[in-house]
């Protein structure tokens, strides 16, 4: 559970679903820290690919990448030095913006003999500066005339680059197994910066540290149709002993996935599969805030007990 303290407060992820808007959001006792944020990426990819040798392929992709931040935080009207209207209840602040970022990708796969296949691949960092639409509602006039105007409040981030390295094998019998390490560059993305006319304040003021995953996965075919698939995978958490704020309540997790498929025909084939996400405390230590607006609560706690679980159907038409 969060509770909130007497202090300051501000900022992004997505802490409540759409149904909690309205009168629960304004039980929240976060709202005025958080309460809806999120980071949505679209990249254009296109791709080339080099056969070296019948062992060794090489590859390249240059990427144009789509950065969309926003957020959405209860401001509150009940200071006093505002002056007449009084008792107004909270008004509401949005921010959102979009950038766009260059990146890109290397890898190359290599199979020492017909059956073992090994992978590396490599994905840049992307830099973006997101200038921010500002749009307000129900504010007191005079805490109005405090808002940064529009683009004078700006976004500096970096998506994280991450390295892959995988090993397939296939056995006689149809079964594949895998097995991949990963690496990201999460403290590059925890220097995130708010800026401001004349400042410049830390997203994350505690940081965040790199982190590690390992996975695992088996493929089978069978000789009627069917092909069925499991895996499981676990990724270290990026947060320091600082903890994290509010709008990045990300932990260390572990993923389980198990799908099957069938080929119905030469142009069809049917897909399902089920995922499950499990992710442990993560620690809120939220003491100052990158906004600097009265009644901003300082919040401490944990975001307990978080699970996603996702389930595909798909068809496949080839026609």
């Amino acid at each position: 559970m969060l509770a909130a303290q007497p202090g300051h407060g501000l900022h992004a992820q997505r802490v409540q679903g759409e149904e909690e808007r309205g009168n629960s959001s304004r039980q929240w006792q976060g709202r005025r820290v958080i309460e809806q944020a999120g980071l949505a990426t679209f990249n254009i990819a296109p791709a080339i690919a080099w056969q070296a040798t019948d062992r060794l392929v090489v590859g390249a992709s240059l990427a144009a990448q789509l950065a969309e931040p926003e957020a959405r935080v209860a401001i509150a009207n009940d200071a006093m030095f505002y002056g007449p209207p009084v008792g107004l209840p909270d008004g509401q602040l949005e921010l959102s913006g979009q950038s766009w970022g260059l990146g890109g990708q290397l890898g190359l796969t290599y199979a020492p003999t017909d059956s073992l296949r090994f992978g590396l691949a490599w994905t840049a960092p992307v830099d973006h500066s997101v200038p921010f639409d500002v749009t307000a509602q129900g504010l007191h006039p005079v805490l109005a005339t405090l808002l940064p105007t529009d683009d004078a409040a700006r976004l500096e981030l970096t998506v994280p680059q991450q390295v892959l390295l995988g090993v397939a094998h296939q056995a006689g019998n149809g079964t594949t197994a895998a097995f991949g390490l990963s690496w990201q560059d999460w403290s590059r993305f925890g220097n995130a910066q708010l800026k401001l006319p004349g400042s410049s304040s830390p997203m994350i003021p505690g940081g965040l540290q790199d982190t590690w995953g390992v996975a695992v996965g088996l493929r089978r075919a069978f000789s009627d149709g069917w092909v069925g698939s499991a895996g499981a995978s676990y990724e270290s958490g990026p947060a320091t002993d600082a903890g994290l704020p509010a709008y990045f309540p990300v932990a260390e997790q572990w993923k389980f996935a198990a799908g099957a498929e069938r080929v119905i025909s030469d142009s069809l084939r049917l897909r399902a599969a089920l995922s499950v996400t499990v992710q442990a405390d993560a620690e809120v230590m939220q003491l100052s805030h990158p906004l600097p607006l009265p009644g901003r609560p300082a919040l401490t706690g944990a975001y307990e007990d978080t699970r996603v679980y996702l389930l595909v159907l798909a068809a496949d038409f080839m026609p």
